[in-house]
């Protein structure tokens, strides 16, 4: 398992073997998830995963900086303290975001909070 520097940047790429386990798991193709350095022109400017639904594309940052995980935290808002402390180290943050893209490519009409919870389910696997 890769290694975790407290405060440091998390170096997505490094899970890109789990994170495939994680995507034939659910039954799509590993291809199609793509790494990328951001995202620009997006509203969002701490956005960490994209999904194309139709083409079943996963888009995920590269990196991951302290500030882009601190401000997906606190969109978990909605969650007990117990469900986002599973989320603490870097490999579990990154399957939960990965997750929460897959459930948006598995069932197009599920909102985000809806994505969040079935991720912090699937994290038991």
């Amino acid at each position: 398992m890769v290694e975790e520097t407290k405060d440091a940047s998390i170096d997505v790429s490094a899970y890109a073997d789990d994170m495939i386990k994680v995507i034939e798991r659910c039954e799509l193709d590993p291809g199609k998830l793509i790494f990328v350095d951001g995202f620009p022109n997006d509203a969002n400017p701490f956005r960490i995963g994209k999904v194309s639904k139709l083409e079943k594309k996963i888009y995920f940052k590269r990196t991951i900086s302290p500030e882009e995980k601190d401000a997906a935290r606190k969109a978990l808002y909605r969650f007990e303290e117990k469900d986002l402390r599973k989320i603490d180290d870097d490999w579990s943050f990154v399957k939960h975001v990965l997750l929460h893209q897959i459930i948006h490519i598995l069932a197009r009409n599920k909102d985000c909070y809806d994505c969040d919870k079935w991720a912090f389910y699937e994290l038991r696997f």
